[in-house]
């Protein structure tokens, strides 16, 4: 089992023992679990122009602390240099959101992002560990329905602007 697994695995684990003992005492606790879809665009400063992202989202809640684990895939974009290039990033973030419907989210974490770049015939892939971080405003529509749209550094010229809807 590699660390991001174990890691992923202990604070899970540990937000299920909190969860359960904070769920007993008090009536008004919202879901647990949350699995959500994204959608949005990844936006280079540099080098790298604007390619197109989708993943998904597994989070843990804890009242209004949440541990999410984030998978996204940009394919196809275009290097300003010539060429183009593509990007898998994966990451733990634990995320602090605000009372009420509408909501702000504040999120920091580690992500891998893996970048796969294209020019002619050369094929080049660096693989980053990141400290990333993230805000963002979220909608409950209703009790298990969220949709939030977020804006989130992936390294130092790389953003990734993205609307997910949380089931």
């Amino acid at each position: 089992m590699n660390n991001w697994a174990r890691l992923i695995a202990l604070c899970s684990f540990l937000l299920i023992i909190s969860n359960t003992a904070v769920a007993r005492g008090n009536a008004a606790y919202e879901e647990t679990y949350n699995v959500g879809l994204l959608a949005g665009q990844i936006s280079g400063d540099t080098e790298y122009g604007n390619a197109d992202a989708t993943g998904f989202i597994l989070s843990a809640r804890n009242q209004k602390a949440i541990l999410e684990y984030v998978n996204v895939k940009a394919d196809e974009g275009v290097l300003l240099s010539g060429g183009s290039w593509e990007s898998n990033v994966s990451g733990l973030y634990l995320s602090l959101l605000g009372t009420g419907q509408p909501y702000m989210k504040f999120k920091v974490g580690k992500i891998k992002q893996e970048m796969i770049t294209t020019v002619g015939a050369t094929v080049t892939t660096n693989t980053n560990d990141i400290t990333s971080y993230g805000i963002g405003l979220g909608y409950k529509m209703g009790s298990r329905i969220k949709l939030e749209f977020e804006v989130t550094t992936l390294d130092n010229d790389m953003t990734l602007m993205a609307l997910s809807v949380l089931f």
